[in-house]
């Protein structure tokens, strides 16, 4: 239910300003739009890039200005805790590695988290490599990537950690475009408003 709540609300993210400025473009109409220079015209599309919504309301479109930043604070706040919340869980996930398995977790991958979580210890893992023929996996430096479980158990729920972290900083990923999105819908925003409006100069 967790998980499902959080991808909701990436997902929320994401579409907001899409679907809220569609339906703002409907009812928001200035009856004389001002002319502008081309100049003015850069400077309010660069607006829009720096902090959707900006220049929405210079131009007098508060209603959308308000749709764009309240996606951009949504968003950003979605990025925080995503990443906060995974680089917490992989914290604790290469604690207790370090606990429950005996590893050195100092400048191992992320391939190396996902071995141990799916291997007893470092001698099944390799001997599987062996039997699979993929020789370049195996860990020849025993001591340096050395692992045993204590239990499976502890192994099962490292492995928990592991997933939970991922799905973490996934959706942190996910914030991050979200963000994108927001600004290149606010910029196709903008240069729609401004059309027909620009000056030769």
């Amino acid at each position: 239910m967790m998980k499902k709540s959080i991808s909701m609300l990436v997902l929320v993210g994401i579409l907001f300003p899409t679907i809220l400025c569609s339906q703002i473009m409907l009812n928001e109409q200035k009856s004389q739009p001002q002319k502008m220079s081309r100049s003015q015209a850069r400077i309010t599309l660069l607006k829009s890039i720096a902090l959707p919504g900006w220049g929405e309301h210079s131009l007098g479109y508060n209603t959308r200005g308000y749709a764009f930043q309240g996606a951009e604070m949504l968003s950003w706040a979605a990025f925080a805790a995503f990443t906060f919340f995974g680089n917490a869980q992989e914290k604790t996930m290469r604690a207790f590695a370090a606990e429950h398995a005996g590893i050195d977790p100092t400048n191992k991958d992320k391939n190396y988290f996902a071995d141990i979580g799916s291997y007893e210890d470092i001698y099944k893992y390799n001997a599987a490599m062996y039997r699979n023929r993929s020789v370049s996996l195996v860990y020849a430096d025993r001591e340096k990537y050395y692992w045993s479980w204590d239990s499976k158990d502890n192994r099962q729920e490292f492995d928990d950690l592991r997933y939970r972290s991922g799905i973490y900083l996934r959706n942190a990923s996910l914030a991050a475009t979200a963000l994108l999105i927001n600004r290149i819908v606010s910029v196709i925003d903008i240069m729609s408003l401004t059309s027909g409006r620009i000056e030769d100069s």
